[in-house]
């Protein structure tokens, strides 16, 4: 069995931009607000969109997985 060695510098990058897209979802901005009302609980298509979503090293506002479309 493999185990890979723990990165601590992507291990902090990782948390500060998590802590980044929190923040981000606490105080959105007024178009966010309006167009999440509208992609919140499956409303679209029944398509599940995550917010403010950490993917990799960027922050994307809106997010879904089983389409791959970012917004």
């Amino acid at each position: 069995m493999f185990i890979r060695p723990q990165r601590p510098h992507l291990i902090r990058q990782h948390r500060q931009i998590t802590w980044m897209a929190r923040q981000l979802r606490r105080h959105p901005t007024p178009a966010e607000q309006r167009l999440w009302q509208h992609l919140k609980n499956r409303q679209l298509n029944g398509q599940k969109f995550r917010r403010q979503f950490a993917l990799y090293n960027f922050i994307v506002d809106f997010y879904c997985h089983e389409c791959k479309l970012i917004i």
